[in-house]
């Protein structure tokens, strides 16, 4: 890119760096600073929404045209973003949009939200982050205040986005200020929004801290100074590192417990009332979104330059890695003790996007279980209202279309999984006909659960439904030994009964595979007293119960 020709800025006497910094001071407070925003996606979209909402005038860069031109025409290509937000700053003439990256030159201050991605071996990617360094440094003036975004490890700023903008000629800090403030951005979240959470800032010099935080405290609810852009670098690994290692412990736990007959869920329900000294982490698929996934990484490959070695997080990232291979083996068995071969079977995997109701599917693990399951010969379709056409990603390319979220079309196949819970899935009419069933566990999904009076390893066929009439929810199911037991959660609390509440339980004997089997596994194991967490005390499937119970049983048969 061209360096852009001398601004209205460029022509003023010059002035001092005290000036140039009160003089910024000076219009973030009135409101008629410039914020350039480089990036509109996920996390530069909203926050680009809420300055304009603030006051601010804001001019958000992109070299994607798709981008621009939909703000330009009001339009919002996110979906938990309403494009009445994007249509009021527009008309309002607060919001522009441009791939012209000669008018950073307008700009009082300029906020970096690019990715940073991993590398084929794990290793940073922050390409992203110096290309926009290089184009703001081409247009760079005095006085501008730059801030990155985007998650990285400590001493990006300082040590690699700050010699790139001093190639500009100017230097700092006279001639500009910067600073890092990560971003903290949960989509689809109701409760939490870009304006109320706070905001952590740290600058590479007391003086840069000062005015990146006066322009987020003039448009954000709270703001969190501290004392360096390196603090707040590693401000946000630690927040992410702390949830991915948490998961992998939970997930390994899960994988302990199920060979020892013990739902985890009910587990985590139990110590849950411990009113202090504990936080609940759930088990799940893999894990999914552009944090979790890989900004403990960046951790792990800085700190080797210092001789550090972050084996918490090497290993945390080993199990969370390995939990898609883990979904796709239950499937197998699952199958397998239906007697089908996952070779050939018919496989839908309900979801692309990595949390529900939302439609970004960065690092979703669906994507690698639909490989999975393809390079193990089976023949596999996803449904995902929010996703018609499979995007084509860095890493993944399915090639594949949604298939309607209809009950016909779910009966067409041998296994559903449902890898992320959107509400759409939630009806039970779509389930009546499914002949197997299995479900990641997932965070978030589960309240009352109940048992499901039919096993859904059953051959489909009029009124074999394998929902309980007074369910809504599915939240997991059992897959193994010719039978499958379903979990089913509701909004509400459903009513007692016998004495059972709110939950009630239920066992039925499979379609297939020998009666004793099953009459050794669940007879004379009384139904025990169940608690108000969770119905998933009793769980009469042989891989849970039969191989536990029965385990000294068998024994002492093969010894006779």
């Amino acid at each position: 890119m061209q360096r852009a020709p001398a601004s209205a800025h460029d022509q003023r006497p010059p002035v001092s760096t005290h000036e140039a910094h009160r003089a910024l001071l000076s219009r973030i407070e009135s409101r008629s600073a410039r914020v350039g925003v480089v990036g509109q996606g996920y996390v530069g979209l909203p926050l680009a929404l809420v300055f304009t909402e603030a006051g601010f005038s804001v001019l958000g860069f992109d070299v994607d045209p798709k981008k621009i031109e939909a703000i330009q025409r009001g339009e919002s290509y996110i979906e938990h973003i309403g494009a009445d937000r994007v249509r009021r700053a527009v008309a309002a003439g607060k919001l522009a949009a441009t791939t012209d990256f000669d008018r950073i030159a307008e700009c009082d201050a300029v906020i970096i939200c690019v990715p940073t991605p991993l590398g084929e071996h794990r290793e940073p990617d922050n390409s992203f982050i110096h290309c926009t360094a290089r184009a703001i440094a081409a247009r760079l003036r005095r006085g501008q205040l730059v801030v990155l975004e985007s998650t990285t490890y400590p001493g990006t700023t300082d040590e690699e986005v700050l010699p790139i903008l001093e190639t500009s000629g100017l230097k700092w800090p006279d001639d500009f200020s910067l600073a890092f403030s990560p971003e903290r951005e949960d989509p689809g979240n109701e409760r939490f929004s870009t304006r109320s959470i706070p905001k952590v800032v740290g600058g590479v010099n007391p003086a840069s801290t000062e005015v990146a935080a006066a322009l987020y405290g003039a448009a954000l609810e709270k703001v969190v100074p501290v004392s360096s852009a390196r603090v707040a670098e590693s401000c946000k690994l630690l927040e992410n590192i702390f949830r991915s290692i948490n998961i992998a412990l939970v997930n390994e736990l899960k994988m302990t417990f199920g060979r020892m007959g013990i739902d985890v869920w009910e587990v985590i329900e139990a110590a849950k009332t411990k009113p202090f000294g504990f936080m609940p982490f759930y088990p799940g698929p893999g894990l999914g979104g552009h944090c979790i996934p890989l900004d403990p990484f960046y951790l792990s490959w800085k700190a080797a330059e210092y001789g550090a070695f972050t084996r918490f997080i090497e290993l945390a990232g080993e199990i969370n890695t390995q939990m898609p291979r883990y979904v796709v083996r239950k499937v197998a068995e699952g199958l397998n003790e239906d007697r089908k071969p996952l070779k050939g079977s018919r496989v839908l995997v309900l979801g692309l996007s990595y949390k529900a109701n939302i439609d970004d599917d960065r690092e979703s693990p669906s994507y690698e279980i639909l490989e999975l399951l393809r390079e193990a010969g089976a023949r596999i379709d996803y449904c995902d209202p929010h996703f018609p056409i499979a995007r084509k990603g860095r890493k993944h390319d399915l090639g594949l279309a949604s298939v309607p979220c209809k009950a016909d079309v779910f009966a067409q196949y041998d296994a559903v999984v449902v890898a992320t819970a959107h509400d759409s899935f939630k009806d039970r009419a779509l389930y009546r006909d499914v002949a197997l069933f299995h479900q990641p566990p997932r965070p978030r999904m589960r309240r009352h659960t109940r048992r499901s009076k039919r096993s859904c390893a059953s051959a489909p066929g009029p009124g074999s439904s394998p929902v309980p009439p007074d369910s809504s929810v599915p939240t997991w199911s059992s897959t193994c030994c010719g039978s499958t037991r379903w979990w089913w959660g509701s909004t509400t609390s459903p009513p007692a009964r016998g004495g059972i509440s709110p939950m009630s339980w239920s066992r039925s004997r499979p379609s297939s595979g020998p009666a004793s089997a099953w009459t050794r596994a669940t007879s004379g194991m009384p139904a025990p007293a169940l608690g108000p967490a969770r119905a998933q005390t009793w769980c009469s499937t042989r891989q849970r119960w039969g191989r536990s119970h029965d385990r000294s049983r068998t024994r002492a048969r093969r010894t006779k």
